[in-house]
């Protein structure tokens, strides 16, 4: 395997395990700070906050479970099997080049569309999640500075 190719599957895998990294956060901080951020809603508004941020999390394990498929199919695509690298050595330098690692196999294609997308998602429910939780704050809850005594 030549030097790109081993550059691109390299970038592939760090993108992956990034995306993979960051969705396991985000989902550990709101799970951690779940009980602060819906604290200050209004009865009827923290049903609605904690749909869209069941929605999030639900978007956020699917992006972590593509992801883990990616890096699956990554490793398959590098190491075929046996019979494979033993029949290669026979074949000619075409058909030895079709049978060349490549990233753009169709199964780590799909995962990392659908790791992307859910990605995607999961972060705008948690935006609107936050937006929400803004927007539809008790005002009888809500903190008032104090006055400093001199």
């Amino acid at each position: 395997m030549d030097e790109a190719n081993k550059k691109a599957f390299d970038f592939a895998a760090d993108v992956t395990k990034q995306l993979i990294t960051l969705a396991s956060g985000i989902i550990a901080f709101t799970v951690t700070f779940n009980k602060d951020l819906l604290k200050g809603l209004n009865v009827g508004a923290s049903y609605e906050s904690i749909v869209l941020i069941a929605f999030s999390w639900s978007f956020f394990l699917f992006s972590i479970i593509s992801g883990i498929v990616v890096l699956l199919a990554l490793t398959g695509e590098l190491q075929p099997p046996a019979a494979k690298s033993i029949v290669q050595n026979q074949l000619s330098p075409q058909e030895s080049e079709q049978n060349n690692p490549s990233v753009g196999n169709p199964i780590a294609k799909w995962a990392s569309i659908s790791q992307l997308l859910t990605f995607a998602i999961g972060t705008v429910f948690i935006l609107i999640f936050g937006l929400y939780s803004i927007l539809h704050q008790d005002p009888q809850l809500q903190v008032v500075p104090a006055i400093p005594v001199t």
